[in-house]
């Protein structure tokens, strides 16, 4: 329900700043697991977050970019 509420209200704003807070969701989710000891961080995970992040990251801040 709560991605639902989201994506409604989530309709009138950009597509770029949309893809970045639901990208923050998976992030504050992880960071939750692994507080509450439920998993574990390795190198994999935090390069392939990282990655991801900084890719939503450039498509708000590079808006105009298209890739060939």
């Amino acid at each position: 329900m709560p991605t639902g509420v989201l994506v409604i209200g989530a309709a009138p704003a950009w597509p770029q700043t949309t893809a970045l807070v639901m990208l923050s969701e998976v992030l504050f989710a992880s960071v939750s697991s692994v507080l509450l000891g439920a998993s574990s961080w390795d190198s994999r995970t935090l390069i392939g977050g990282s990655l991801i992040l900084l890719a939503a990251l450039l498509s708000i801040v590079w808006p105009g970019h298209k890739a060939k």
